[in-house]
């Protein structure tokens, strides 16, 4: 069976290819099995998932192809890393519910935000803009190989956007770290 994504070896492969970050920084990881080893204590990190592993493992039938073993080391740094998080934002009450019932998490460390495709445009004319203070540049990452399916020039129009109301923006390909022009 597979699962080679979710091994130790992979992990710290991954992980060798970030370029050092500041301690301090606050990550916001889409991946729940950011190496721990390297974050500790030097980088404020939260989590935004759309499902947990072991959501993924059992609702989405993964646990065919993922060995047992593999399964429970994954599910083991999952764990410990959501217990050393700063928040693990939910895009639905559905994985808010798995965070904290399957790997007991406390519920106040656990939000749920909605993906944007699920707002109404009446209620974000609503909230306003506020440019950001502390984050500069804004960095909008992108990660796929199919630019189409992953809407990339929906990403490119949203950093546009922001970059005529004034705001410092750049989109990195997460693929090679680098921005795109």
């Amino acid at each position: 069976k597979g699962g080679f994504q979710y091994s130790e070896a992979f992990l710290k492969s991954l992980i060798r290819q970030v370029k050092p970050i500041q301690k301090g920084t606050e990550i916001i990881s889409y991946f729940p099995l950011l190496p721990q080893a390297q974050w500790g204590h030097h980088w404020r990190v939260s989590y935004y998932i759309d499902a947990t592993l072991k959501q993924n493992f059992e609702d989405y039938k993964l646990h065919q192809i993922v060995s047992s073993r593999m399964q429970k080391q994954a599910l083991a740094q999952e764990r410990l890393n959501y217990e050393s998080a700063e928040h693990i934002v939910c895009r639905s009450r559905w994985a808010a519910a798995s965070v904290v019932h399957d790997y007991q998490i406390n519920p106040t460390k656990v939000h749920i935000i909605r993906p944007g495709s699920c707002l109404e445009e009446s209620s974000v004319i609503e909230i306003g803009a506020s440019p950001p203070n502390s984050i500069q540049p804004l960095r909008l990452c992108y990660v796929g190989m199919d630019w189409r399916r992953k809407r990339l020039p929906f990403l490119l129009e949203v950093a546009d956007t922001l970059k005529q109301d004034g705001i410092d923006v750049e989109v990195i390909d997460l693929r090679t770290l680098r921005p795109m022009d």
